[in-house]
């Protein structure tokens, strides 16, 4: 009897109440950390982590969102990516459907994403611990006798065994604010992309001090291919650092997780 009154009751929550669609990984993961599994409808096919809300239905991402599934699944809200690309924000916004917009490019962005979906939920003590956390982090990052040049890599193409170019995080990225916080200068801050891709000879002519490659999974081939760049002098000094797993590449509540492993990496 207390069974059916539980579930009942966990009924009543998710179809009377919220009915959360989340349509990024990043977005997901902070429902997770809000604790919000009742309350979340659907998410994005290419949700990892939390489990628990990874089973749920799927609508594709903003990119190749399933418009009729939203519709038929009669969400009280849809959490989405602050795009450039904003049609499918659009779309929904026409047919009268809320939408929370959120951005996660830089640590100030993030904050505010945090911010902002714990002000829709109520539950900004979880903002407030979140922030300090990483706050905290942060400023656990050793203070260098000078400020070194670096460059952070998110992505390389090989040809014949050697890196042929590479993907880098420009300077308003998350990635280069962690790094940057205790003086360190990200070498491509200049760089109008936010993401630019640059030749190898590219790389090599600016010759940062220190390097991180830091993606969700790195081929054996491609560690070598880098180890072997002995004229870089971030590889020749051994300053040349790898940082691997789904943390690593997904902002949220992980980015503590990936500033603790960039502190340790120093």
């Amino acid at each position: 009897m207390k069974l059916l009154i539980l579930l009942f009751l966990i009924s009543n929550y998710t179809l009377g109440n919220e009915r959360i669609i989340s349509t990024a990984p990043s977005i997901t993961e902070m429902l997770g950390f809000f604790n919000e599994q009742y309350s979340v409808a659907a998410v994005s096919t290419y949700c990892k982590k939390p489990k628990r809300l990874c089973k749920k239905e799927k609508i594709g991402s903003m990119i190749t969102l399933d418009l009729e599934k939203v519709i038929a699944l009669k969400p009280t809200v849809v959490m989405a990516l602050k795009l450039n690309n904003t049609s499918e924000i659009n779309k929904l916004k026409k047919i009268k459907i809320k939408v929370l917009e959120l951005s996660f490019n830089s640590l100030d962005d993030i904050k505010k994403s945090f911010q902002t979906m714990g002000n829709y939920l109520g539950k900004k003590e979880k903002v407030k611990e979140f922030i300090k956390d990483l706050e905290n982090e942060l400023h656990l990052m050793p203070i260098p006798f000078r400020a070194e040049s670096f460059a952070i890599v998110i992505g390389a193409e090989l040809s014949h065994g050697k890196i042929s170019s590479v993907t880098l995080a420009g300077k308003n990225t998350y990635f280069s604010d962690i790094i940057s916080f205790p003086g360190h200068i990200n070498i491509f801050e200049k760089t109008a992309m936010t993401y630019p891709n640059l030749s190898l000879e590219q790389l090599i002519k600016k010759n940062p001090e220190r390097i991180w490659v830091i993606q969700e999974k790195i081929k054996r081939e491609t560690k070598k291919a880098w180890i072997n760049l002995k004229y870089l002098q971030a590889v020749k000094n051994k300053k040349i650092k790898f940082i691997t797993g789904h943390h690593a590449v997904i902002p949220g509540p992980s980015t503590i997780t990936l500033a603790k492993e960039i502190r340790e990496s120093f």
